[in-house]
């Protein structure tokens, strides 16, 4: 299923927690609030890439429009605006930090009310198939550098492949630093 339906956000009262499982909860409140941060960093940036890459293809549509390297460059805005736009995992982190506990009731409270397993389990669905974007997100870059390496070896038309080259690189970039960003907090979350 593309998109699972979201369980009903409650919370669960937790009764007499240890000092490891305590730490364990307010370091993971702490890491989703600097995923949130992060994440938005990373996605203005791509915005950009991914505006200039977009005007690239409209451009050169009509001349390269039966080219591999023009038809990976498709794939890849696609793939970049399904991530940013169909998941919205910063949306999604931060829904599930409102239900946390602040970091205050963590230490002193005996009862910590705390998201369901299948509040967990939607979340962790929904990182796992953003980490299978960005996997096909950094291949489909790196499939379009090689290809417009290959237009520049050529020799005809040098200047749109060094552009092609220089979005995709841009674009592997930031893809691989979410990515390393999204499966941090998977690993946190499967804790």
């Amino acid at each position: 299923q593309r998109c699972p339906s979201r369980p009903c956000t409650n919370s669960l009262p937790s009764e007499n927690a240890d000092l490891k499982t305590r730490d364990l909860i307010l370091e993971q409140a702490k890491l989703m609030d600097f995923f949130v941060k992060r994440y938005n960093v990373i996605f203005s940036n791509t915005k950009v890439e991914l505006a200039v890459l977009s005007q690239f293809l409209y451009k050169n549509h009509n001349r390269f429009r039966n080219d591999k390297c023009q038809k990976t460059l498709k794939m890849i805005e696609k793939t970049a605006n399904r991530f940013f736009q169909e998941l919205s995992l910063e949306k999604e982190c931060s829904k599930f930090s409102e239900i946390f506990p602040i970091a205050v009731d963590i230490k002193h409270k005996d009862t910590l009310y705390l998201p369901t397993s299948q509040m967990l389990d939607f979340i962790l669905a929904r990182f796992y198939g953003g980490a299978h974007l960005l996997w096909k997100l950094i291949i489909y870059c790196q499939n379009g550098g090689e290809q417009a390496i290959q237009r520049i070896k050529l020799g005809h038309f040098w200047n749109i492949g060094l552009n092609n080259i220089s979005c995709v690189s841009r674009l592997w970039a930031l893809s691989i630093s979410l990515l390393v960003l999204v499966e941090m907090v998977y690993r946190q979350f499967l804790r």
